[in-house]
């Protein structure tokens, strides 16, 4: 009876868990939600091309990037082009 009774409890406590990488309510999954696309303070980093000399964007302290006008962002990298 007590092999039972740990049996189930072992299942149940590892049927509530969550593989690292399972999307969360807001769609994205538990790595990449915190991941920044840029490095704050090297405005570079927003560039999608990184060939470019020139500056299509600037980084944001959370490691977002915000495009310069009439530039758009690329929605698969985050990046300005």
């Amino acid at each position: 009876m007590t092999r039972r009774l740990a049996f189930i409890l072992l299942l149940a406590a590892c049927s509530d868990a969550k593989p690292e990488n399972t999307p969360t309510d807001s769609g994205t999954s538990g790595s990449d939600a915190a991941q920044p696309v840029c490095e704050p303070g090297a405005d570079q980093t927003c560039n999608d091309n990184p060939a470019i000399s020139s500056l299509h964007g600037t980084c944001l302290p959370n490691g977002t990037c915000e495009c310069a006008e009439g530039i758009e962002k690329n929605a698969a990298t985050g990046r300005c082009r």
